[in-house]
């Protein structure tokens, strides 16, 4: 599992994001964005834009 980047930020709507990082799951060969939205711990996958080369 790869993480990278970590930053914490608040909206002028005041919503509240913390603990934002990319996690790579190797076993779905997806990543993910992985984030604090208000107290809440929320995952949204990354779309794919290219086919991987094996």
């Amino acid at each position: 599992m790869l993480e990278e980047g970590i930053t914490d930020t608040e909206l002028e709507n005041g919503t509240v994001i913390e603990d934002v990082h990319l996690v790579y799951d190797a076993a779905k060969n997806q990543t993910f964005i992985v984030a604090t939205v208000n107290g809440h711990k929320m995952q949204y996958p990354l779309k794919k834009k290219t086919a991987s080369v094996r």
